[in-house]
């Protein structure tokens, strides 16, 4: 297998908790061809910051853990899978799965 890591956003999370079968979540499936990542740095708070910016400058700023869990995935060249699609997708640079 590849080395691919992938960034898991909390509503993939609460999303395999709450299911029955958690052989049918999202994050299970993700978890069999990716490692798992969550990295936190000075140098991702640096990223957050320019994303807090460039989201306040277009009137389109999202809540502040969301701006940290992207600027991660940023900082890290890896992918965000998330179940809340319409606040990351503002965010320039930023690859969802």
């Amino acid at each position: 297998m590849e080395d691919r890591r992938i960034l898991i956003e909390t509503s993939v999370i609460i999303d395999h908790f709450r299911k029955k079968n958690k052989q049918r979540s999202l994050l299970y499936e993700l978890s069999k061809e990716n490692k798992l990542f969550l990295s936190f740095n000075s140098n991702v708070a640096d990223v957050a910051s320019d994303i807090a910016k460039k989201l306040k400058a277009k009137n389109k700023i999202i809540e502040f853990r969301d701006i940290f869990i992207a600027a991660t995935a940023i900082a890290n060249d890896i992918s965000l899978s998330t179940l809340n699609v319409k606040h990351f997708e503002r965010i320039d640079d930023l690859e969802l799965r």
